[in-house]
């Protein structure tokens, strides 16, 4: 091999090196600054979060993470800080940020701060828009249903082929404990606990038994939702963790009277039709996990 051909392939191995290393380094230069960030955050020195946050370090991490600090400035009641995030922040992805067991707005209700819980609430309505029809895909449309879920003061009818989602189920319980009247008629080849246990919490539950066919149906009715309207949101989306993750699947939002009505009346026929109605247990069933 010449000198000249031993040369160019030294170069191109140690540019592949440097290259494979690059992604290694900056990881490691993010976690370095989360875990400052965290720390200042945790001691509440806004002076110190604000010092990082303005660098140029601040801005590219920013845009990618944050989260982990938003909540703790949520546990923490800090709300000068949750305001420093946001204003350098993706705001729609630091409130869409969940620690392992609450959403951003479940721990600020549980931290039972009115400041900090009116900020939260304000900044979702505000993501939540009202502007109708309206169109997802997955993965996102899980949040977006449990928006609409956690929004409804009066009654939700669910007409769904499978219902596996756990995430869901614990928002559709919440309103059930707030009073909201519950519907749900699923299909007979869904194995799912979950409407065993929305039955068990209060729900009104019925499983098409019918053979002639499949209960395929996948729409929500929402009573008195999104600046008081009524809404249907209906598409290929099931109620599964496969649905959100994995699958393509789209849903789309509606608040035409004349097309509810007709989502109404289709509910009703499903309702009436002679089907398994579901009792309510002496001992409770836990939701299955997705």
């Amino acid at each position: 091999m010449t000198n000249r051909k031993f040369s160019l392939l030294f170069f191109l191995c140690l540019s592949f090196g440097l290259l494979a290393m690059d992604a290694p380094e900056k990881k490691k230069g993010i976690l370095v600054f989360e875990d400052a960030l965290v720390d200042a955050v945790r001691d509440n020195n806004f002076d110190e979060a604000s010092r990082l946050l303005c660098g140029d370090a601040g801005s590219d991490y920013i845009q990618q993470e944050g989260k982990k600090a938003f909540l703790l400035a949520v546990k923490k009641k800090n709300k000068k800080i949750m305001h420093l995030l946001l204003a350098h922040g993706d705001e729609k992805k630091l409130l869409a940020a969940k620690t392992k067991k609450y959403t951003v707005l479940e721990l600020a209700q549980k931290k039972k701060n009115p400041e900090i819980l009116q900020l939260i609430t304000t900044l979702m309505k505000k993501q939540t828009k009202s502007d109708f029809p309206q169109v997802f895909f997955s993965p996102g449309i899980q949040d977006y249903l449990k928006n609409l879920i956690a929004n409804e003061k009066k009654s939700i009818k669910i007409a769904m082929y499978w219902f596996f989602d756990n995430y869901l189920a614990k928002q559709i319980e919440d309103r059930l404990m707030k009073n909201v009247k519950i519907k749900l008629i699923y299909d007979q080849g869904c194995f799912s606990n979950i409407p065993q246990f929305l039955c068990d919490k209060g729900a009104l539950v019925k499983k098409w038994t019918q053979d002639k066919g499949l209960m395929h149906h996948k729409f929500w009715i929402f009573g008195k939702n999104i600046d008081d309207k009524q809404l249907v949101a209906v598409g290929s989306y099931n109620a599964t963790g496969a649905a959100e993750k994995t699958n393509c699947e789209n849903i789309v939002i509606l608040d035409d009277k004349e097309v509810i009505k007709k989502f109404l009346k289709q509910f009703e026929y499903l309702w009436k039709t002679p089907t398994e109605k579901l009792k309510k247990r002496k001992r409770f069933l836990k939701p299955v996990k997705n």
